[in-house]
């Protein structure tokens, strides 16, 4: 082969053997066999081998990779976000960062500036900081030692390694307050002053005089701090209030009634978000009594002094003059006559063994009653129950009804029975609301939830629901068997008339008493006998006061008397009167359920007149109501009674059997 080109063959084999070589170097880094035919003899021949032949030889080649993978995220620690410190100084802290080939340092930015830059990655001490470093925790900890200005900062930190790869943390925010907390008087009952916690001087040394008892203080001061008001009267007392500067930094507060023509002094105590206090002491309030001063006359001699008559207002002074007026001797004699109105009473925890006694009397019965219906709830009780106890036995006033639970055969009620509603609310919860029935069969309402709900009846002497279909002129919250109701903005929690079965099963001896004394009530007017008679023989406050309740509640129930009543009768076609008919009695314009009432063995019921008019709607599972009245020319079930000048009036619901076809 001629010499020119063996020559060129052997470049371009060795131009392709190193290419080749060089990329797999980058795959694989490993001794690579490198074939190549040297052209200037450098190399060594060896036995068998000529110049014009491919020598095998071994080449170690070396590739060097860049490092471009970044450190790990460094983590803050302290100051921790959104926090308030009061040191200037703060120390930062953070969990250091991993770099497979080494962090070479940090940078720490404050407000967006690079505040100490090349921070070393090993504990130094230098002009501008101390750092210090914690090889179990990996924790770093710098404290500048040039303060750092009020207000608030972000702070966050930058880990650098060998290649100059970055990685920054979070950025967290904290603010400083190194100085006591701005307290500033502006107003004292409409008058301007200027008394600051920060200059004593400001504090006036003579009275402040107000106008209006009752005054109103206002101010400025450090946002959010809690402050604390002393009010010193006169005769050494301490009255305090609590209050917070608001967000924009104003703050009022309005002083109790203080006493005219005495000195009282103002102190104020301020603390703010970090634990700095400010005190503003002492600060001088008069109340002067108002006075009208009459000039001379010019007829008569003149006087050293002007006349002058104190006019203090009359919510100050009526109390006093009405202690001080003395009484007429007819009825001071009727009071000697009656030792217990002049009798100090005793103290709210002294008693005798009649008081006792008489206490325990009145106080057996409801007791009894709330045990008895305790028992009803097992172990589901709750403070909510009590409530509910204590409404249907008469102790609390109870609320308006929601429905009524009747046996099916008779619609006798169904007394202290357990009505459950529970359901699934619109978010996905569930509800639960127990009421109890009162001896009338009635329930309250329960405030329920926007949602789906069922109601179930518990009591030993029945059955829910009931197997007896529904007749077909019933509506079905008139007849309810169970069904699932909603209750949202346009549906409210519906009035129930629920029909039950009774159980044919014999009841123990202690079932017909409990039964026999939950029926059993002590009238008002027998407590208030039994009050007064208690207060006689041994007065004191609670007793008093156990007198003058039960004789509001007296007055109450009376003035129900005095209201004007309707007097019904439900009959059939035939004037048979109907008993334990259902008369619903609604408010006749805001169509709400004001009562529940029940016809007697005479056919006949009772109710107040409520509003100018009411409608009454009748209910018998087993007859329907046939003098309907119309509204808005649509026959509804109900008859409507208007007001008159009379006292009592009276009205009659007349009701048939349907046909037999009505029934579904």
């Amino acid at each position: 082969m001629p010499t020119r080109t063996a020559r060129f063959l052997t470049s371009f084999s060795t131009f392709l053997v190193v290419l080749v070589c060089s990329i797999s170097s980058l795959l694989t880094p490993s001794l690579v066999p490198v074939f190549a035919q040297d052209y200037d003899n450098s190399i060594e021949l060896r036995d068998n081998e000529t110049q014009t032949q491919p020598k095998e030889r071994i080449v170690k080649v070396t590739a060097t990779v860049n490092d471009s993978t970044p450190p790990s995220i460094p983590i803050l620690i302290s100051p921790p976000n959104d926090s308030h410190l009061s040191d200037n100084t703060p120390t930062f802290v953070w969990k250091g960062s991993y770099d497979e080939f080494g962090v070479s340092h940090y940078v720490l930015t404050l407000d967006g500036s690079v505040l100490f830059n090349n921070i070393p990655t090993s504990a130094t001490d230098n002009s501008q900081y101390i750092l210090t470093y914690d090889a179990d925790t990996h924790y770093y900890s710098l404290t500048p030692k040039s303060a750092i200005g009020d207000g608030s900062h972000s702070w966050k930190i930058t880990a650098v390694d060998i290649y100059n790869n970055t990685a920054s943390s979070v950025t967290w925010t904290f603010t400083i307050d190194s100085q006591s907390p701005v307290f500033i008087v502006t107003e004292v009952d409409t008058l301007e002053q200027s008394i600051s916690a920060q200059d004593v001087s400001t504090v006036p040394t003579t009275p402040i005089e107000l106008i209006n008892n009752e005054p109103i203080l206002k101010g400025t001061g450090e946002a959010n701090s809690q402050v604390e008001m002393f009010v010193k009267l006169p005769d050494g007392s301490v009255v305090s209030y609590t209050f917070t500067i608001s967000g924009d930094g104003t703050w009022q507060v309005q002083l109790g009634t203080l006493p005219r023509d005495a000195v009282v002094y103002v102190t104020f105590r301020i603390t703010d978000q970090v634990g700095h206090v400010s005190i503003l002491e002492n600060i001088p309030l008069i109340l002067r009594t108002p006075t009208v001063t009459i000039p001379q006359i010019p007829f008569f001699p003149p006087t050293e002094e002007p006349i002058v008559i104190p006019l203090p207002p009359p919510a100050e002074v009526i109390p006093d003059i009405i202690d001080q007026l003395p009484l007429p001797p007819a009825i001071t004699k009727f009071i000697a006559t009656f030792p217990i109105l002049t009798a100090s009473p005793r103290p709210v925890g002294y008693f005798t063994i009649s008081s006792i006694l008489v206490l325990l009397l009145i106080a057996a019965l409801p007791l009894l009653k709330t045990l008895i219906l305790l028992g009803q709830f097992g172990t589901s009780f709750s403070l909510a129950n009590l409530w509910e106890i204590w409404r249907v036995i008469g102790l609390i006033p109870g609320s308006r009804p929601q429905g009524i639970v009747v046996y099916q055969d008779s619609q006798a009620p169904v007394a202290f029975a357990k009505v459950i509603i529970s359901g699934k609310l619109n978010d996905y919860h569930h509800a639960t609301h127990t009421r109890l029935t009162n001896k009338e069969g009635i329930y309250a309402p329960s405030n329920l939830e926007n949602g789906s709900y069922q109601a179930n009846v518990l009591h030993y002497t029945s059955l829910f629901p009931t197997l007896v279909k529904k007749k077909g002129y019933l509506f079905w919250s008139h007849y309810y068997q169970g069904q699932e109701f909603t209750v949202d903005t346009e549906h409210h929690e519906p009035h129930f008339v629920i029909p039950v079965d009774q159980r044919k099963s014999e009841t123990s001896l202690w079932q017909r008493f409990s039964w026999w004394l939950l029926h059993r009530q002590m009238t008002t007017t027998w407590m208030l006998a039994a009050c007064i008679l208690i207060t006689t023989f041994a007065a004191s406050y609670i007793n008093i006061l156990a007198t003058l309740f039960y004789s509001i509640c007296l007055l109450l129930i009376h003035g129900r008397f005095w209201q004007k009543k309707v007097v019904g009768l439900a009959v059939t076609s035939e004037k048979v009167p109907l008993i334990q008919v259902i008369v619903m009695v609604f408010n006749y314009e805001a169509k709400k359920l004001l009562a529940i009432k029940q016809t007697d063995q005479k056919g006949q019921f009772q109710t107040t007149m409520h509003k100018d008019k009411i409608r009454l709607w009748a209910i018998a599972f087993s007859f329907k109501l046939i003098n309907s009245a119309t509204v808005n020319d649509v026959a509804t079930n109900t008859v409507v009674v208007e007001n008159s000048v009379q006292r009592t009036l009276h009205t009659a619901l007349i009701l048939k059997e349907p046909a037999a076809e009505q029934t579904k």
